[in-house]
């Protein structure tokens, strides 16, 4: 194959650097720039008789981390590549992103560096588009989580409901029994909720409902699997708890139901539970029979007279 002679090649390039897309600024040691192609000036606003003499600071936006720079520096004068993405601000003020790669020069000799070639490419659209992408996906996870919030929680008091409070009892279950564990119950009632319901309305009766489940998270650990078992009844498993340190902890919950009036508009509503506290051991061989337990204490507490904690003593 037959090579155009120098003078011709020489022309070539300078023609191919002239109409490349990506600008391109060649800086001396020192940064100043002391040549550009005209893709540069498209890219920055500013004409390239504009550049030619400037330091490429000139562009900075004050949107970069120092550090940024001080890396960048430091590698170039360290003889080696830099690869990176800035923000930089045009000349009529406007903000773009640009991917840039800097490659230093060498002397003839390669024992000093004289310049730099930085290949400049506005990559705005590209990281708009990410942008939006990573909003989406965000978006996206923010309603899944959602979704699945619905799905596991009572939609009332925030509470697990039922069926994800059974999935994760189950599991502390299994530990218990597998690794002999501690693991107690507590199940609780509010106190002649009919009442309640009747006399100030399902509305404010859906407040009680929803104090009440408030100072359940409250009194108890965030370790704790508090749920909804349904209506005014409320059950917690209480993972590596001893019967007694259950008990302190149900009657720490009861005096503060007690003392927690519901405000509802211009009344102020009573509110008192019964509750029920039972331990797992070798003898209880399922999670149902241990919840039977304590919903045996619980309605003791009832028969007793409605505002006390019952223990199962086996």
């Amino acid at each position: 194959m037959d090579h155009p002679p120098a003078g011709k090649l020489d022309y070539l390039q300078s023609k191919a650097l002239d109409a490349a897309a990506n600008g391109i600024v060649i800086t001396d040691v020192d940064g100043n720039i002391v040549w550009a192609n005209p893709a540069v000036a498209q890219l920055t606003g500013y004409s390239l008789e504009e550049l030619l003499g400037e330091n490429p600071r000139l562009l900075k936006s004050e949107k970069m981390e120092p550090v940024v720079y001080q890396v960048m520096w430091e590698t170039i004068m360290a003889g080696r590549v830099w690869q990176g993405d800035v923000i930089n601000r045009r000349k009529d003020g406007s903000l773009y992103y640009e991917e840039m790669t800097i490659t230093p020069v060498r002397s003839e000799d390669g024992t000093r560096i004289t310049h730099f070639i930085a290949i400049k490419q506005d990559v705005s659209a590209r990281r708009e588009v990410e942008r939006k992408l990573q909003e989406t996906i965000a978006l996206q996870q923010e309603t899944e989580a959602r979704l699945l919030e619905l799905t596991i929680r009572d939609s009332l008091t925030g509470l697990f409901n039922r069926s994800h409070f059974f999935e994760l009892a189950q599991v502390e279950f299994d530990r218990a029994d597998r690794y002999m564990n501690d693991l107690s119950v507590i199940m609780l009632d509010v106190d002649q909720f009919k009442h309640i319901n009747d006399h100030y309305g399902h509305l404010n009766g859906d407040l009680v409902l929803e104090t009440v489940a408030r100072l359940a998270r409250e009194c108890l650990r965030s370790i704790d699997i508090i749920g909804r078992y349904g209506g005014d009844e409320f059950v917690a498993l209480l993972p590596q708890t001893t019967i007694k340190g259950a008990f302190q902890a149900a009657e720490r919950l009861r005096v503060r139901i007690a003392e927690t009036p519901v405000m509802a508009q211009d009344q102020t509503i009573s509110v008192t539970a019964s509750l029920g506290v039972a331990l797992y051991d070798v003898q209880c061989a399922t999670l149902e029979q241990l919840f039977d337990r304590a919903d045996q204490m619980l309605y003791q507490s009832k028969r007793g007279g409605r505002n006390c904690s019952s223990l199962w003593n086996g």
